[in-house]
């Protein structure tokens, strides 16, 4: 069934780099039945068409200030499933702990959410994406134009785990395609 695929990997390298990184792996090849069941995941997840990064980018210039973040946002109920799943989401916080009535501590790193509305929250008391709006579109801007300018790629994979989790059904499809 499709319980079993989860529970495995197909890897496919698709640079000489990629093939001498898994040369050092005891891999077998995928069978027929392997191929079958992963194309059954993949048809779950429909797909809207090729994506053009540069007009993604561009897109993401002009809707800055649009409407269309007030009202994703109030959609959001800030589970924060979409960044936790997310495979190039890396946002952490850290936290020393001091024992109490001892001289020694510990430095505590956890994963964290830029959907989360202490994230950004100095320490003053300020913070500049207080409200909902400005965490999601931060947490779009990121994905499809901050990582682009930077690095030329999109920093979403289009693997779909943010869309399929989302319990208010916010696609980040609806933004790229549209």
């Amino acid at each position: 069934g499709l319980g079993d695929v989860y529970k495995r990997q197909l890897l496919e390298p698709l640079s000489k780099k990629g093939k001498d990184v898994l040369k050092g792996y005891r891999l077998r090849d995928a069978s027929g039945d392997d191929l079958k069941a992963r194309d059954r995941i993949v048809d779950r997840f429909p797909r809207k068409g090729e994506v053009d990064v540069n007009k993604i980018s561009n897109k993401m210039d002009k809707i800055f200030n649009s409407d269309f973040w007030s009202k994703e946002s109030e959609r959001c109920i800030e589970c924060f499933l979409c960044t936790f799943l997310c495979p190039t989401c890396y946002c952490f916080n850290m936290t020393d702990k001091k024992y109490p009535f001892q001289k020694s501590g510990k430095r505590i790193i956890f994963r964290d959410s830029c959907m989360s509305p202490e994230f950004t929250r100095l320490a003053g008391g300020e913070n500049p994406r207080a409200r909902k709006r400005e965490r999601l579109r931060n947490r779009f801007y990121h994905k499809l134009k901050y990582f682009n300018d930077r690095y030329r790629k999109l920093g979403c994979t289009g693997c779909g785990r943010c869309i399929t989790v989302c319990p208010v059904n916010i696609d980040i499809r609806d933004l790229i395609f549209e």
